[in-house]
């Protein structure tokens, strides 16, 4: 099922995802070598499974000469034209789906966050006032396909002020403390997902992501309240 898992990630092809494969990974070692005793044995199959998908990677990446460009020369591409992205010649043919553009688009949300500061410009205003400001700083490109913000931090910063982040914050990173208080690898991995996602998209103004954060939230305060529970009992 992991490797399937894997496979599947390939195939979606989006870099947070890749990274975050791995990251997870590695913090589920860490804690599965802290309460296992065998440490050898914990050992010998970390390694075992990062040279097997080392090795699909390696084979994946040699089938499809796309992959490579893309983490390399396609993502990295134009770093100098940030806010300029009209520069370039046929931005949406080279640069769409760049980390140039997602940076334009930062940048925008966060200048205009700050001109409406401490209370933002409205939960209803968020992408108008935005799409307004790509007009008024002449990024054509940025205006003509009315980008969102693609993170959740700056979203929320843009339409609620100070206030939106913080709790944005609170949301997230109780899950992070969930999986801390409980020693939980498979939470705490979770709460990297989720945390890197809405750092480079705005999961929590869709349903599926606010439906599926909130599904996996219940169920890690449940475990969270049992083992409370458990240890008020025993007192």
């Amino acid at each position: 099922i992991f490797l399937l898992s894997f496979f599947f990630v390939l195939f979606v092809n989006t870099r947070m995802a890749l990274i975050n494969v791995f990251i997870g990974f590695l913090i589920v070692l860490f804690f599965e070598i802290r309460t296992k005793i065998k440490l050898k044995n914990v050992i010998l199959t970390a390694v075992s499974i990062f040279v097997l998908l080392g090795g699909i990677l390696f084979f994946f990446v040699q089938k499809d000469s796309y992959m490579k460009e893309k983490y390399s020369s396609v993502s990295f591409a134009y770093m100098d034209k940030v806010g300029k992205l009209d520069e370039i010649d046929h931005p949406e043919v080279k640069v769409f789906n760049s980390l140039v553009t997602r940076l334009s688009i930062w940048k925008s949300a966060w200048e205009l966050s700050l001109k409406n500061l401490p209370f933002g410009v409205g939960a209803s205003d968020g992408k108008p006032e935005l799409n307004k400001y790509y007009k008024e700083t002449n990024q054509q490109f940025l205006a003509k396909y009315e980008f969102p913000t693609h993170n959740q931090f700056l979203d929320f910063l843009l339409k609620f002020g100070i206030l939106g982040p913080l709790v944005v914050a609170l949301y997230i990173f109780t899950i992070a403390y969930l999986g801390y208080d409980l020693k939980n690898g498979i939470i705490l991995s979770f709460f990297l997902i989720f945390f890197t996602s809405n750092l480079t998209d705005d999961f929590l103004l869709r349903f599926d992501g606010i439906a599926f954060s909130g599904f996996w939230f219940s169920v890690f305060g449940s475990l969270w309240l049992q083992q409370k529970s458990l240890i008020v009992n025993r007192q």
